[in-house]
């Protein structure tokens, strides 16, 4: 986790292409936690991969533009590998994306936990002192 924005959570990735058979390796930053201009942005950058065609797009397009707009929004610092590929998209290998993709949305997966967990264990608390102020 970043010393500098509790809300940025760093992971390494190191996986063989399946396609390209290069080896992709690097440190990437993230977001566990998106602001409502993160949503918005999210969205546009959803909308405008799908363009302006008439007609529903075809299932795997709209599955790799809600998977895309997420990354696009939430990695903060990526390795020269993944800036230089248009962050991601000019990839060939689903692994390599799907790697990325599954540990950036894992540090939002664990950011909504722990703030679960502590607020279960608020009110644990509240209810031990209203038990110990009616005991009085």
């Amino acid at each position: 986790m970043s010393e500098t924005n509790p809300n940025h959570e760093s992971f390494t990735v190191d996986v063989l292409g399946d396609v390209s058979g290069v080896q992709r390796t690097g440190k990437f930053t993230v977001k566990k936690r998106l602001s409502f201009r993160d949503q918005l942005a999210r969205d546009n950058f959803r909308r405008s991969m799908l363009g302006p065609a008439v007609g529903d797009p075809y299932v795997r397009a709209a599955n790799l533009a809600e998977l895309f707009s997420e990354t696009m929004v939430r990695i903060v610092d990526a390795p020269s590998w993944w800036k230089d590929s248009d962050n991601g998209l000019e990839l060939e290998d689903d692994n390599v994306f799907r790697a990325v993709y599954l540990k950036t949305m894992e540090a939002d997966t664990e950011a909504k936990k722990a703030m679960a967990d502590a607020a279960k264990k608020a009110e644990a608390d509240l209810k031990a002192t209203v038990t110990e102020t009616v005991a009085k």
